[in-house]
């Protein structure tokens, strides 16, 4: 069997998941039933992926870099993406939803997260810190970056390869000593971040399996 690389719950209906694997199929779930009621086949490699606030449009990234736009309220098998832009030089490896209803928060292989806005299909904002680079698992070095935003937009953070946990204030002047902050606590690979709901704590994990907690102040 084909490994499942990403999945994703819709917003608004509980009953739908959409989910991507090594087979290059976007699948779409009925979970009250328990079956798959369409597939829809990816020309490239699918790495990630989220839906919209709306639940309608489903986003996919892929292993060359590429952004996909899917309308799972008309696709049929062998439909086409809605549209497909590259923006990142390299893998996608985490897509998550920003407080923008029309803003995705992407992180890939090339080192870089950047704000990306699906209705202009292009890159709002790029974030960047120094030396920063996603960490690996695996005997085969996989990479791996879950990176999260606030739910009030201000604050994302991310693992690096070297167990630092970049803190990237939105709010701050780029590229001023404000804009980026740097947590030390774990020994290997920080892979995974994520916030509260109230903004103030934040969870990170590393590849060795070590989860940190953070009080996170101004």
């Amino acid at each position: 069997m084909n490994a499942v690389s990403c999945v994703c719950c819709s917003p608004l209906d509980e009953t739908m998941a959409v989910s991507a694997g090594e087979d290059r199929c976007l699948k779409v779930w009925d979970l009250s039933r328990g079956y798959i009621t369409r597939s829809l086949p990816c020309a490239k490699m699918p790495t990630a992926l989220c839906l919209s606030a709306d639940g309608a449009t489903t986003i996919t990234g892929h292993l060359d870099g590429t952004l996909c736009l899917w309308d799972l309220r008309q696709s049929r098998a062998g439909s086409q993406p809605l549209a497909e832009v590259r923006d990142h030089s390299q893998a996608i490896l985490c897509l998550s939803t920003t407080n923008h209803p029309d803003r995705l928060l992407t992180a890939s292989k090339d080192n870089q997260l950047r704000l990306w806005d699906f209705r202009q299909l292009g890159t709002v904002q790029v974030l960047k810190a120094p030396h920063f680079t996603v960490g690996h698992i695996g005997s085969m070095g996989r990479s791996k970056c879950h990176a999260e935003m606030t739910a009030d937009g201000r604050w994302v953070a991310a693992g690096a390869a070297d167990g630092q946990v970049v803190v990237w204030d939105l709010q701050a002047t780029p590229g001023s000593a404000a804009a980026v902050k740097q947590l030390k606590h774990h020994k290997e690979a920080a892979v995974a971040a994520g916030w509260s709901s109230n903004c103030s704590q934040l969870v990170t994990a590393d590849k060795a399996g070590s989860i940190a907690f953070w009080q996170c102040t101004e």
